[in-house]
């Protein structure tokens, strides 16, 4: 369980915490606003809820600059927001996203008005008119199911109400020629019936320049967005209401590929790895991207058809420069990462007075299509230029229908519970197309259909042994079925998780508590292609053993909040991230790519403290904050073997026959996008300017420390400790219908590794292992006018 490990981050925590009572000692007698979650599917306190769960709202939301879940890790302790390629990739408690795409799942799930997001793009979609955003961390295993392994994201969006017409208008400008409009109209109709309208475009030109390009139509990391919803609401009797909500999206941009956009580095092993023994086969790091089209690749030329040598060359086109930085490419063929969703979700709920009986059902559709410059270059490989090649990208169609029915106790009595049953089912078309005279063109063959099944039946309760004392437990039963048509066998698991602890209330604001639960990841079916060039079929579910302690407190005269958790994370049959080269015409190379599949890999344990304040004095000043420790590793612990990483650490021998190989070990290494340190402070003051409104400026800073890209800690991957700085000035008028904000978000411009990724190449000459990587946004700047009615 590490305990050093556990006892050092106490201390260190302990005295962060004492330092921001000292530093926030005020003589006034302010006070914090309580603030109510439905993060256990009841309306509580979160002062109240044995769970570590960080809960923002519309204010803090605006404050924070959060318009989507990437700024998210800014004041939730111990979260980092990965992404990649339109991909989000979260992680939490030595947890972490690695595979994204049809048929993968979250560790972390996402969660919008009671409804799963199934796929890791719908999770990275902008916010709109959202009432709060509530982040439960540790597994979720009993109320929330499969796929909540490391925690639970709620995106709860407003309702509308009877009482007024009411709504507001806002206009943003900003660095990259940002344009961001959001609109939001409340009407009611009568006195029980209501409607609710919202929605925003977003369009900004890519952070990203393509050198090779003129302007700005081909640089990555643009934006295009519309996003809209409407809502229902109808209180039909006092006691029953219903809620129908329909939304739909549409985003066009540049694509930056799945694993990210810059090849920077990579492991060659340029040995004859047949005559080397043993660890004599050892790799060279190189810094730059060193499978591009050229002389970094060889041979230059390859005949038409690989089995006959005589057949004429074909050439390709020599790449002529490497990238010059994060924010500097030069690519010479198209790209784009387009999406569009539509939704409808209808909930019912009733008041039996003794419980409230709700009814969730939704229905979705999500498309998908990403294409980009595979060579990650301005050249191309033989037999393709920059508008024609043999793989592109991908494309998916997704359809989801979830069903759950809930009953959850009313009352203060000495027992609060909540049950329900709950169903889900999705098929997602997915498959990999080439680029034909710059369009993109889907493979009529080689294309998959993945179905997902699953069926659950939970329960949640407490129980008050005593005035201060309550001992809680909850159960879930799971189903789950993962289909690929054409594969040759189905696999369904079941799973039952639970959940059981205590709370001890030490006084009116103080609460201790102590549980241990459990949580999965479903497993699934991999591809027909990377099937078909030797990954497996099948994957198991993982599964972890969470063990938290924690204490939630209100001091200094209701001023301050502080809230810590201790945990300790026992992670089993953890997901793998492997790579095949599949090719989907064997007799093109130029239809041969690189391709990630999932096994299972093993274990890794993580332990951790994770601590968060708010402070509200009868003052102008306010603060929040966080901090988190955290010691996380791999044990026994295997992948596919790169044979371009050579020996590294004596973790394989790729001088051994494939078949007898070992595989490549990451025991002691640390899984991706996991500091062992990270804080953030956000300070404010208003300034009361009496019948000129109110300003405020605000400073955002957040550190965080060093952490891998990838599972695999090889140099390269890194991303260094760093920090990142924001400043706000923010006014709003006396009657707070106009507010005003200027902004620069990253004034140190940090380019934050977000993501990496080191996999074999299949194009090289040599046995080579690349390093991919994403990179944050650069520094941002903007103003918005916000007119409320």
């Amino acid at each position: 369980m590490k305990l050093i490990s556990i006892k050092k981050s106490l201390v260190k925590a302990t005295v962060i915490s004492a330092m921001a009572g000292v530093t926030f000692t005020s003589v006034y007698a302010g006070e914090l606003e309580e603030v109510i979650v439905t993060a256990t599917k009841r309306a509580e306190s979160v002062q109240d809820i044995s769970t570590a769960v960080t809960a923002v709202n519309t204010e803090a939301l605006e404050m924070g600059g959060i318009v989507d879940p990437k700024r998210l890790g800014l004041i939730v302790p111990g979260l980092q927001v990965g992404y990649s390629g339109g991909e989000a990739r979260f992680a939490i408690r030595g947890s972490r996203t690695n595979s994204v795409g049809p048929g993968f799942e979250q560790v972390v799930g996402v969660f919008e008005d009671g409804i799963y997001q199934n796929t890791t793009s719908s999770a990275l979609s902008s916010y709109l008119d959202v009432n709060r955003v509530e982040v439960l961390r540790g597994p979720q295993g009993t109320l929330y199911g499969r796929n909540t392994f490391a925690g639970a994201i709620n995106i709860h969006n407003n309702e509308p109400n009877t009482d007024e017409v009411e709504g507001h208008i806002k206009f943003q400008y900003g660095d990259y020629s940002e344009t961001r409009i959001e609109g939001v109209v409340n009407l009611p109709v009568s006195d029980t019936f209501a409607v609710r309208v919202a929605a925003l475009t977003d369009t900004h030109d890519g952070y990203i320049e393509n050198t090779f390009s003129p302007g700005t139509e081909d640089d990555l990391h643009d934006k295009d967005s519309q996003l809209w919803r409407v809502t229902a609401k109808w209180d039909a009797t006092d006691k029953l209401s219903a809620t129908l909500r329909i939304s739909g999206s549409d985003d066009e941009s540049n694509g930056s590929a799945i694993w990210g956009y810059r090849q920077i580095g990579c492991y060659r092993n340029d040995g004859d790895a047949t005559t080397a023994s043993g660890n004599a086969a050892v790799a060279t790091f190189v810094n730059q991207h060193c499978y591009q089209p050229g002389t970094n690749n060889s041979p230059s030329n390859l005949p038409i058809d690989p089995n006959d040598p005589n057949a004429p060359a074909r050439p390709g086109i020599v790449a002529t420069q490497q990238d010059a930085g994060p924010y500097s490419i030069s690519r010479n063929t198209p790209s784009a990462l387009n999406s569009e969703s539509s939704a409808i979700n209808l909930q019912f709920d009733y008041d039996m007075d003794w419980a409230t009986l709700k009814f969730i059902g939704a229905q979705s559709n999500f498309k998908n299509l990403q294409y980009y410059d595979t060579d990650y270059s301005d050249g191309s490989f033989q037999g393709s230029d920059n508008l024609n090649n043999g793989f592109g990208g991908y494309d998916q169609d997704e359809d989801t229908t979830s069903l759950e029915v809930q009953l959850a106790s009313n009352g203060e009595g000495m027992h609060d519970w909540v049950a329900g049953i709950y169903s889900f089912t999705s098929e997602n078309d997915w498959g990999f197309g080439f680029l034909s005279n710059g369009a993109y063109v889907p493979y009529g063959s080689n294309r998959d259909t993945f179905d997902a099944d699953a069926l659950a039946v939970f329960g949640e309760g407490s129980y008050s042994i005593s005035d201060r004392t309550r001992i809680i437990a909850g159960l879930r039963w799971n189903e789950d079925t993962r289909t690929r048509q054409g594969a040759s066998s189905d696999n369904k698991w079941t799973k039952t998780t639970y959940k059981a602890g205590f709370e001890y209330d030490r006084n009116e604001d103080s609460m201790l508590y102590g549980t241990v639960s459990t949580g999965y990841r479903v497993g699934g079916i991999n591809g027909s292609g990377v099937v078909a060039a030797g990954a497996p079929e099948i994957y198991d579910p993982e599964s972890v053993t969470a063990f938290e302690l924690g204490y939630k407190t209100i001091l200094m005269d209701n001023q301050l909040k502080l809230n810590t958790s201790l945990y300790y994370n026992d992670y089993t049959d953890m997901h793998a991230q492997s790579f095949v080269t599949a090719c989907v015409d064997p007799n093109d190379l130029t239809t041969c790519i690189a391709s990630e599949f999932v096994e299972n890999g093993g274990e890794v344990e993580a332990s951790g403290l994770e601590v968060e304040f708010s402070y509200r004095p009868d003052s102008p000043f306010f603060a929040d904050g966080t901090v988190a420790f955290q010691s996380s590793e791999f044990g026994t612990y295997n992948v596919r073997r790169q044979d371009g990483l050579g020996n590294i650490e004596g973790r394989q021998d790729v001088t051994a026959a494939f078949v007898e190989a070992p595989d490549l070990s990451f025991k002691g290494w640390t899984p991706a996008l996991n500091p062992e340190f990270s804080m953030s402070l956000q300070l404010g003051y208003d300034i009361d300017m009496g019948n000129r409104g109110t300003l405020t400026p605000m400073l955002q800073t957040s550190y965080t420390g060093e952490y891998w890209g990838f599972d695999a800690n090889v140099p390269g991957s890194e991303q260094d400790a760093f920090t990142k700085s924001d400043i706000r000035l923010m006014w709003s008028s006396p009657s707070d219908k106009h507010a005003l904000e200027a902004f620069v978000m990253n004034l140190e411009d940090e380019a934050v590794m977000t993501r990496a990724i080191v996999f074999n190449v299949g194009q090289s000459a040599v046995p080579t292992s690349s390093i991919q990587a994403n990179f944050s946004d650069p520094r941002l700047w903007g103003l918005s006018y916000k007119y409320k009615f």
